[in-house]
């Protein structure tokens, strides 16, 4: 009789297992695709979506100090072209749901912010190198001022605006995660949650690296400014 319940306890084990693996097998089948498609969902940030209009008129008005004559479009042209020859891109993870779309793209800004400072402190050790401020070549150095204030202005803008987005988006993952108990299926939305709680986490440990970003990044303008100045007298 035991030897009897084994075996049969064996079939019914082997039977079980020659149901489940197929059903696994496609289960993974479907959600893998499902992530390796988010993985597409990313637009690319313009530069306009980064340097607001702001940041862009307060380095119209220090230039004005010292002589130059810069308009908006000029300001932008010469941030564009510096990234453009560098091959400096920003991208923002894209969603269908407008207030999802609006909080990832502010988040984008502060990792764009990072991005941006890491080029400006290379583009001046380019040009400091071997020179000293004096003999630095005057275009140059007008390009690397309006980078690095554009830069400065950036990463100050971020440092103000944490807090309020960390609210904002912790208010909204309990939103969506609500709307999401009551919807039959939503994988969009689920992953667009996660993300959501990873900005959160990223801007809870954020806040002293940009601080530090604006300490290292003021010693750039205070060495084009120098020059500007020396070279307008």
């Amino acid at each position: 009789m035991i030897s009897m319940s084994c075996k049969n306890l064996s079939l019914v084990f082997l039977i079980v297992i020659f149901f489940i693996i197929p059903v696994l097998f496609f289960s993974c089948a479907w959600v893998f695709p499902i992530a390796d498609n988010r993985t597409s969902d990313i637009a690319e940030l313009h530069i306009r979506d980064i340097f607001h209009k702001d940041i862009i008129e307060d380095i119209i008005k220090l230039f004005e100090i010292y002589g130059y004559n810069y308009n908006s479009s000029a300001v932008y042209s010469v941030l564009q072209e510096m990234f453009q020859e560098s091959s400096v891109s920003f991208f923002m993870r894209s969603s269908d749901d407008d207030a999802i779309q609006e909080v990832m793209k502010e988040l984008a800004v502060i990792r764009s912010a990072e991005k941006a400072f890491s080029f400006a402190i290379k583009k001046s050790q380019e040009i400091f190198t071997g020179n000293n401020v004096n003999t630095a070549n005057i275009e140059a150095i007008e390009k690397l001022f309006i980078l690095s204030f554009s830069v400065k202005q950036l990463l100050s803008n971020c440092v103000k605006n944490i807090n309020s987005l960390r609210e904002q988006i912790e208010q909204l993952i309990e939103e969506k995660t609500w709307d999401m108990e009551y919807q039959e299926e939503d994988s969009d939305l689920f992953f667009d949650i996660i993300e959501l709680e990873n900005g959160v986490t990223y801007l809870n440990r954020i806040r002293r690296t940009l601080l530090n970003n604006i300490a290292e990044i003021s010693k750039t303008i205070d060495k084009t400014e120098l020059y500007l100045k020396h070279h307008s007298d």
